[in-house]
């Protein structure tokens, strides 16, 4: 039998940095939601706005009680799902992840029950008593009302009609006074499946004041006098025990605090002896070696190492969007990064600086007082490690957005950490540090926050280094790539000025198809897999009902080559729709093709040459079977990747699994004889046994011309060996592109003119190749829609896995051609 289908509610209200956590309990859920709906209150804090907007724009269904508060925004998110259901959860709070399989099923087995409740404990203090729902009314208004996230019958939120917004912030214990008033019967499961913070939100505060609470007391009383009156005394009678109790309760940890206050200084005393007898001895709390010193090991930012290790954070940031840089860029100085970044993109490049001795300089500007250069003038402005040394730091990002034209991007990074320039006017011209809430703050003043992208790069460890003279070479990238918001070294900020002749699109390239655009979807694998740590599967049952969902929801799918012609002729269809698969598995064939047939759907299947004639295991999937599936293991794996050497402890699965991220990150991008030294490194290391019957595997050639000879087939190119193109030497990439369209070709008969990026990547040289060897449409990985201005050999594409698991894929394409 069917589980009941359950829809989550989740409510916001200036809670933008626990929404996240919320909104991943319920993706976490062993039984998914079949509805999620995100409800804000009136979010006025920047940071929640832009939260809201971005999950908006990726998909996610968001509304809004126009700053009614969270009450409102409760019965509007109930409102805004038709599952029979419910969970309304505040994003201070989160679900276990049995939660919606475990009430769910109570439901089932009781038809008879209007609500479903777990135990209650706190997210951060798993030592504080666990909260034991109240069935009753008695018991609920003298102990506490029902968790909020508990499960209820929409029919029951109708009966009561809804949650009452005239007793915020007391309006859940409203509306369970009126579930029980009514006699309507519930189950507690006795486990702690609902988890809350402890964080008082505005609103709570303000019930706390004493005349506020006194008159919302007042109402609840009179609402519930029929019900409250014949209880009377043996509410009175409840309370008081209750109180009784937490007197009790309040003693017990005054005893417990007073007894470990005393320890603490003991231990304290204790400490401080030891390390008076430890220092003539040498010893010290930590070994500073090589750091014990008053001046830094470079003076120069590390350049006397390597490079300066802000700017590996620079380069992470520009490579993440390396396709913005495109069309007339701006740069500060020189055309650095405009030229590492550009590839033939860039159709014209101007620098500015303040400093007109310098030569290269085109536009001789301060930044903050720049009104003689035009408005709406660039489509990239490059503004890297600038604005600490402009005072006016303000008027500089006013005018840094005012030269952009709309849609145009600006590609900043600023410093949140280092040392003083050493460079004139050093001391004198060395302004500002940043933080996160600063640059949110200055941008939005500018431009709507939700076209405001910041990202924090760095750590303590990083930060440290930073300061100390180290070079990036000299941590690992596991090392690097930690972020920890409380000590970045530096920020990343992504702007998109508005495009008022494109509204929905001025925020961010994930944005609401238009009438004249299209999108392209992007699959690997159609397979329930017990290990999938790079995030390639998807459920038969759910890409069945992704492509039923297209066939009934008033979408055109078409060919790929179709897509790309019909947006070149201007008669792009509305809601139009590109399939695509990458790398051919055999599952492509047993199953993602059989359901394409059986919907009547065209897709193009990118095919890796090398395994059609060989029993060919993927790296990615040899390098999880040797680090996550099980099997003895050395405790540290230590290796060198190019210039970045690894020591990565593998002793748990958790560290297994943080391995095989950073090495699968360090090697996806090596060129094709360090790639596969890499891997031969770690068999070596990790000893590798035979591939299981049961592991994944691609198509052989015979299979592959099963596939072809089914309708609506096309066969595109992939590579012979799935290689990080753009970092591999000519010949090397001559081979692979066209020894892989040989191959096709003579497997299946027909020309194949259709070529996917592996891993996206993709340069000028590449895309020159292409066009030589024939081929009229390539795909990359970089996520928005497709409109007729999309150059045909960078058409963009969807993860469809990771852009449609939060709200379910329907919501997520429909919302993109709302």
């Amino acid at each position: 039998m069917k589980a009941p289908a359950v829809a989550v509610v989740v409510t916001c209200d200036n809670q933008g940095r626990s929404l996240a956590r919320a909104v991943q309990s319920v993706l976490d859920q062993s039984a998914p939601a079949a509805e999620l709906v995100i409800a804000d209150g009136g979010s006025t804090d920047l940071y929640t706005c832009q939260s809201l907007a971005h999950l908006e724009r990726a998909g996610k269904i968001v509304v809004r009680a126009s700053g009614r508060g969270v009450s409102a925004a409760r019965n509007l998110g109930v409102q805004s799902t038709t599952a029979p259901y419910i969970v309304v959860l505040d994003a201070d709070d989160v679900l276990e992840p049995r939660w919606l399989e475990m009430g769910a099923g109570c439901f089932e087995r009781e038809p008879s029950l209007a609500f479903v409740s777990g135990n209650l404990e706190a997210i951060d203090a798993r030592d504080t008593p666990r909260i034991d729902p109240c069935l009753d009314l008695v018991s609920s208004m003298a102990r506490g009302a029902i968790p909020m996230a508990a499960m209820f019958r929409r029919s029951v939120w109708v009966e009561v009609g809804g949650f009452d917004e005239a007793l915020a912030p007391y309006d859940d214990v409203d509306f369970w006074t009126s579930v029980l008033e009514r006699g309507l019967c519930g189950r507690a499961i006795d486990e702690p499946l609902l988890r809350y913070g402890r964080r008082p939100t505005v609103m709570y505060r303000a019930g706390l004041h004493e005349d506020a609470h006194v008159r919302l007391m007042e109402r609840f009383f009179v609402k519930h006098r029929l019900a409250l009156d014949p209880l009377g005394a043996e509410l009175v009678e409840a309370k008081e025990r209750f109180l009784v109790e937490l007197r009790e309760r309040s003693e017990q940890l005054q005893g417990q605090k007073s007894d470990l206050e005393a320890e603490l200084h003991r231990l304290h005393l204790e400490i401080s002896q030891t390390l008076q007898q430890l220092r003539p001895l040498g010893g010290d709390r930590v070994e500073f070696g090589d750091l014990r010193r008053t001046s830094p090991i470079s003076p120069v930012w590390g350049i006397d190492r390597g490079i300066p290790l802000d700017r590996y954070y620079i380069h992470s940031f520009l490579e993440r969007h390396r396709s913005d840089v495109r069309g007339r860029v701006l740069e500060i100085k020189e055309l650095t990064y405009t030229r590492m970044f550009g590839d033939d993109r860039v159709t014209a490049a101007d620098i500015l600086d303040v400093d007109a001795d310098n030569a290269d300089a085109t536009i001789v500007a301060d930044l903050a007082r720049a009104d003689a250069i035009a408005a709406d003038t660039f489509d990239c402005f490059i503004l890297t490690q600038t604005l600490a040394f402009i005072f006016d730091v303000q008027s500089a990002i006013a005018h840094a957005c005012r030269i952009l034209k709309p849609g145009g991007v600006l590609l900043c990074t600023v410093p949140a950490s280092g040392r003083i320039s050493y460079e004139p006017p050093a001391l004198d011209g060395d302004y500002w540090r940043f933080t996160e809430a600063s640059m949110r703050h200055l941008f939005a003043s500018v431009l709507p926050v939700d076209s405001i992208e910041i990202t924090g790069y760095g750590n303590v460890l990083a930060r440290a280094a930073f300061l100390y003279g180290l070079a990036p070479e000299e941590l690992t990238p596991a090392e690097l790539d930690v972020v920890d918001p409380f000590f970045p070294v530096a920020y990343g900020v992504r702007v998109v000025k508005p495009d008022p002749t494109h509204a929905d699109r001025s925020a961010s390239v994930h944005t609401s198809a238009s009438a004249e655009g299209g999108a392209v979807l992007m699959y690997h694998r159609t397979a329930v897999a017990a290990s999938d740590p790079c995030g390639m599967c998807i459920a038969p049952e759910e890409f069945r009902a992704a492509m039923q969902h297209l066939v009934t929801g008033g979408y055109t799918v078409l060919a790929l080559p179709e897509l790309v012609a019909a947006a070149r002729a201007g008669r792009l269809p509305p809601r139009a729709v590109a399939i695509t698969l990458d790398d051919g598995y055999l599952d492509n064939l047993t199953s993602a093709a059989e359901i394409l047939r059986d919907c009547e759907l065209r897709a193009t299947f990118f095919i890796v040459g090398a395994p059609l004639d060989a029993d060919y295991e993927f790296w990615w999937d040899r390098l999880a079977r040797i680090l996550l599936q099980g099997g003895h293991l050395p405790p540290r794996l230590s290796m060198s990747l190019g210039p970045v050497t690894f020591d990565l402890p593998t002793g748990t699965e958790m560290e297994r699994a943080d391995a095989f991220e950073a090495v699968r990150r360090a090697i996806y991008m090596l060129p094709l004889d360090d790639r596969d030294g890499a891997i031969q490194e770690i068999v070596g290391w990790g000893g590798a046994s035979d591939r299981p019957p049961t592991a994944p595997r691609a198509m052989t050639a015979s299979e592959l011309r099963q596939l072809a000879a089914m309708p609506g087939v096309e066969i595109g190119s992939h590579t012979e060996r799935h290689l990080w193109l753009p970092a591999q030497r000519e010949a090397v990439v001559r081979y692979e592109i066209g020894e892989n369209k040989r191959r096709l070709e003579a497997v299946v008969g027909r020309a194949v003119t259709s070529f996917s990026y592996p891993h996206g990547g993709h340069d000028a040289r590449t895309v020159a190749m292409l066009g030589e060897m024939g081929f009229e449409v390539a795909v990359t990985t970089q996520e928005q829609l497709f409109s007729p201005r999309t150059d045909p050999m960078r058409v963009p594409r969807y993860d469809v896995r990771q852009q449609s698991e939060t709200s379910g894929f329907a919501p997520w394409l429909d919302h993109l051609f709302r």
